[in-house]
């Protein structure tokens, strides 16, 4: 039983850890190829691919998002995201332009979300495996049971504040 459980928690975490997104942006998509896609990153959640059949129109152009809950932010509030699209850049203003390019850049903290996801995940298992066999050494892997309790809260904790501040 301990085994089997075991077992099932590696290949679940192996799984998690080693699948790749396998998102075919190839021209070949008919949804593609009708409408060229202007914005390849996602306006509300800046450093995401957009999905290209999840879009809006905003007054006569496309804007394309990269999940749900995105678009309907953006629906609710159009304006505040305009700035990151391309397609509503004001070409006439290209002084504004070369000054937000010349401004040193926050720190991308989009890109510490999924690994600090996986992280997590990988400490949920840990945690659930040890306390399936403490009872071997019932002392010793009640502390360490303990411990990795302690350091998975912190762990999901640091990855829900990264979720919501890049979000």
């Amino acid at each position: 039983m301990k085994k089997t459980a075991l077992i099932i928690s590696l290949v679940v975490l192996s799984s998690v850890c080693f699948s790749a997104d396998e998102h075919d942006h190839s021209m070949t998509d008919p949804i593609q190829s009708e409408h060229e896609i202007s914005n390849k990153v996602c306006p509300v959640m800046v450093g995401n691919e957009v999905d290209p059949k999840l879009y809006t129109t905003y007054q006569g152009k496309r804007v394309y998002f990269c999940c749900p809950s995105c678009k309907e932010a953006f629906d609710k509030s159009p304006d505040q995201y305009l700035d990151r699209l391309p397609q509503f850049k004001d070409s006439t203003n290209t002084e504004h332009d070369e000054h937000e390019h010349a401004k040193p850049s926050s720190f991308p903290f989009y890109k510490l979300v999924k690994p600090m996801g996986i992280v997590s995940l990988a400490l949920i298992v840990l945690t659930v495996s040890v306390a399936l066999l403490r009872r071997k050494k019932p002392k010793l892997l009640l502390k360490w049971h303990k411990r990795l309790g302690i350091i998975t809260l912190i762990s999901a904790l640091i990855h829900a504040l990264l979720v919501l501040l890049t979000h």
